[in-house]
């Protein structure tokens, strides 16, 4: 029997290690010619934590601030704003279609980041493409500031409206407030009845003193009548003479204790009602100053809303965002080339390679065990 040596297996281990280097090459190229360079177009956000206030030096603070950017940050890349974004005739001039894919793949190089423990967003979009790059991070921004003067999101001019409304109560209330003074001066004769309440006021002190001196003059009388009557009786005359000096002098007390009491009647009657339309005039004139209160605390109020009104109508049409949102770059973004590795492309470069040595190796296995046949 005759044995037949064959030369292939001493030859098959050069031929696989070549071919499988060789594939692994070729995989490396892929992976390596996968990777090109790319453009980031960036732009920064500036969400402040506190907004301006009239009524404080300080401004207020946005209530629950991370929410609030966190929530914007969402906005950003939504979307609705990639589609408003994706109309501007800086993002339509690069010729791109409208599509589910185009606004997919514009989401899918948009970035949006907050710098940690800061008031800046990052906005960042990434393309083998200057031009665009540039177009897409600046019409993002665009799009998003648009949204934001449509929406007004801490609610400006929702509270401008509620103050023009209160102005307009409070130049109601203020109409109907002079309307009441106006009322109150022509029932007094005047607008200022200070002097006329003062000058009253001392006539009815006069009088009250008057009413006091009739008083004393009546209690005096009457003190003095009483002292007469209690003196003994004088000699009277004989039947049919006059009556004795003691008797006319009771008559002519109780006439003057009469007339003491008339006097002092009529005295506490005018200072009764001198004291009464003083009074009055006093009431009015209070209430005169009442109402000229009234009128400046409403008319300070009345100010303080049109300010307030106006300040936040102004916040809001500064760009619409009011000092809250602020793009720092102003327009100019910062593009900077980088490196822009396909993964899935270096993924079955390195892959195809990997199979290649694979296949050889099995292949010279199989063919070394039909040369031992």
């Amino acid at each position: 029997m005759t044995t037949t040596t064959s030369n292939l297996p001493a030859r098959s281990p050069r031929l696989a290690i070549f071919l499988m280097l060789l594939c692994i090459g070729c995989g490396a190229a892929i992976a390596c010619f996968s990777v090109h360079p790319a453009f980031r177009a960036e732009a920064e956000f500036r969400f402040r934590m506190t907004i301006p206030d009239m009524r404080s030096a300080t401004g207020t603070i946005v209530p629950n601030y991370p929410y609030f950017v966190n929530s914007q940050m969402q906005i950003m890349t939504s979307p609705e704003i990639i589609e408003r974004a994706m109309f501007l005739p800086q993002w339509k001039s690069l010729g791109r279609p409208m599509s589910d894919l185009t606004v997919a793949d514009f989401r899918r190089n948009l970035r949006v980041k907050r710098i940690r423990d800061s008031e800046i967003v990052v906005v960042s979009f990434t393309d083998p493409d200057e031009a665009v790059a540039r177009a897409g991070a600046g019409s993002l921004c665009t799009a998003y500031e648009s949204y934001v003067d449509d929406s007004d999101p801490l609610g400006f001019m929702q509270r401008a409206k509620y103050w023009d409304n209160r102005v307009r109560e409070l130049s109601n209330e203020l109409a109907d407030e002079k309307l009441k003074l106006a009322a109150l001066v022509k029932q007094s004769g005047t607008d200022d009845l200070a002097p006329l309440v003062e000058a009253n006021l001392l006539e009815a002190d006069r009088l009250r003193r008057l009413a006091n001196d009739a008083a004393y003059q009546l209690e005096a009388a009457q003190n003095a009548y009483s002292a007469q009557q209690s003196q003994p009786p004088a000699t009277q005359a004989a039947s049919g003479m006059a009556p004795g000096p003691n008797a006319i002098s009771l008559a002519a007390t109780q006439e003057k204790i009469e007339e003491a009491r008339l006097a002092a009647q009529n005295a506490k009657r005018q200072y009764e009602q001198q004291a009464g339309y003083a009074n009055m005039l006093s009431a009015q004139s209070q209430a005169i100053a009442e109402q000229r209160h009234k009128i400046d605390a409403t008319t300070s109020k009345l100010d303080e809303g049109l300010h307030y009104a106006e300040d936040l109508k102004t916040q809001f049409d500064t760009s619409g965002r009011s000092g809250l949102i602020e793009l720092l770059s102003h327009g100019t973004l910062r593009t900077e080339e980088i490196n822009n590795r396909r993964g899935l492309r270096s993924l079955v470069g390195g892959l195809l390679g990997l199979a290649g040595a694979i296949v050889l190796l099995a292949s010279y296995a199989g063919i070394a065990r039909l040369a031992r046949i």
